[in-house]
């Protein structure tokens, strides 16, 4: 046996060891209730006891079908590479959990899989709490778990989503249906995915449509008195031991012989088969804090974390800083430009929100409408220096003036600028938020404010703004205005107003025509 195998056999060794921690042998009686709870909701909704014992079955899939299943998935996701590098970075996403027995078992097998489970029922998704509740802290942060009803997932999501796994064989005839065409319409928009049912997908769109046996668990309910045993078709398993009364439980291993899978191609040129992975340095703090809420709810970014206590440790931040796709630092200046050190030798795009690189060789400024150009630059860029909150107003104001030669270069601008008090960081956040304080106070009478070499560097004049910074009593928002008299201002009021447009990416328009006037 080679190494490869070796290693492969004790990383999944381990994750069933993991897996089992979580899912004892007790935890069957959890399916037995959810059974339970489904006899209980057929009654209610007028199901005669003969057809209850073939509704009301909870089925899952147990730890070595999760392996069957996630390795036929790679298999056509990624060709002739390791299942459990090949999953590494995508999102699988199981439509109706239970107590999240999938969920855990794609989570334990591929470290650097998001796994998603959605739930209606309420007992069931508390059940999937608790038992996530079981596995180690990193692992947790990478199950997520929602109550909701499946046609209620988020479009955008479903669409970046690689691995779909819908439990679907007992759902009613109209149910399917209405999936089916959820998942046709969302699916795959981002990413090719796959679909995996125990009920076959008759999507119109192109798709590639083959079976797979899966090792199952199944539960259902011995309901006729004649002995019976009611079980789905797609579950081959055998009649239980023993004398058979209405309402008894029997519970079998099964191999599903029916489970479909439908490989879905997104249409655009370019596919993704891999979430980018991001790490933000400084994800404590006020920015990065902000900048992790916005990232993490991109469907193809997943984000790299450390660990509290490693947060400062050099080597971990080395680690992450050289592994990640893109990093994004939320630091105070050299500790910035330490970072960056770190950082060096790899191929890790570096977004750096300080002030330390805006003016520095070799960083492109992270402006996209600064130019038409600009953001086709940014997205081939390696270094890309993130612009200050007040040059963004003042630069995204005065720089179509400069290139459109409505103002000179040599005019001489004043910015009485108003902030939120949120850019302060936490200390005056607190002193805001907490303590008595002041409405309004102005800062920066020295006239050195560090966002004065950016403001004249990129708007194209030929020296610095004078600029007066305030901040008032509300978080967040700025005002940035920058006032000039029309017959200074312009070289000529009378000539005909132009329209400025930045049409790469954005479209965004700057009126000068409101300024004339």
């Amino acid at each position: 046996m080679d190494c490869d195998c070796v290693r492969e056999l004790e990383r999944t060794r381990q994750a069933e060891e993991l897996f089992t921690s979580v899912f004892p042998d007790s935890s069957k009686l959890d399916a037995y209730s959810m059974a339970l709870d489904d006899i209980r909701v057929f009654e209610e909704a007028g199901h005669s006891k003969e057809h209850i014992g073939q509704l009301a079955t909870y089925g899952f899939v147990n730890f070595s079908g999760m392996c069957t299943l996630l390795a036929g998935v790679a298999k056509r996701l990624k060709p002739g590479v390791d299942w459990q590098e090949a999953l590494a970075g995508c999102r699988f996403l199981d439509l109706g959990c239970g107590d999240a027995r999938a969920v855990v078992a794609a989570a334990v097998l591929v470290r650097g899989l998001e796994a998603v489970g959605v739930e209606l029922s309420t007992s069931r998704h508390e059940l999937a709490v608790r038992n996530r509740s079981r596995l180690p802290r990193d692992l947790q942060e990478k199950v997520r778990l929602e109550q909701m009803d499946i046609l209620q997932v988020d479009t955008r999501q479903l669409g970046a989503t690689e691995i779909i796994w819908l439990a679907n064989l007992r759902f009613p005839d109209e149910t399917v249906d209405a999936i089916n065409a959820f998942l046709e319409e969302h699916c795959a928009r981002e990413v090719d995915a796959v679909v995996a049912t125990l009920r076959e997908c008759s999507f119109q769109r192109s798709h590639e449509m083959w079976t797979e046996q899966v090792s199952m668990a199944a539960v259902a309910f011995v309901t006729a008195p004649s002995g019976v045993w009611h079980h789905s078709p797609a579950f081959r398993s055998g009649r239980p031991e023993g004398p058979s009364a209405c309402g008894a439980v029997g519970e079998k291993a099964a191999w599903c012989g029916a489970l479909a899978l439908a490989l879905c191609q997104r249409s655009r040129q370019h596919r993704t088969l891999r979430r980018a992975t991001v790490f933000i340095d400084g994800e404590a703090g006020t920015t990065g804090l902000q900048v992790r809420e916005r990232l993490e709810k991109h469907p193809e970014i997943q984000i790299l974390s450390l660990d509290a206590d490693k947060r400062k440790d050099e080597d971990a931040r080395k680690e992450a800083l050289q592994t990640a796709d893109a990093a994004v630092l939320c630091l105070p200046d050299d500790a910035a430009i330490a970072a960056v050190a770190l950082a060096e030798g790899s191929d890790t795009v570096i977004v750096d929100a300080s002030t330390a690189h805006r003016v520095a060789d070799g960083w492109l400024y992270g402006f996209p409408e600064l130019s038409p150009d600009q953001a086709e630059a940014i997205a081939e860029a390696k270094r890309i220096a993130n612009p200050g909150c007040y040059p963004t107003g003042f630069i995204g104001l005065v720089r179509p003036l400069v290139d459109a030669g409505l103002l000179p270069a040599e005019t001489d601008t004043v910015v009485h600028a108003v902030s939120g008090y949120s850019g302060g960081g936490k200390g005056l956040i607190k002193t805001y938020e907490e303590e008595d304080h002041e409405p309004w106070g102005a800062y920066g009478f020295a006239l050195n404010h560090k966002h004065l070499p950016e403001m004249a560097k990129w708007t194209g004049l030929n020296k610095e703004p004078i600029f007066c910074p305030a901040v008032g009593d509300f978080k967040q928002g700025m005002v940035v205005p920058v006032p000039r008299r029309c017959h200074c201002a312009f070289r000529s009021c009378e000539q005909e107003p132009k329209l400025l447009t930045c049409t790469k990416p954005w479209k965004r328009t700057t009126r000068a025509r409101s300024l004339c006037q």
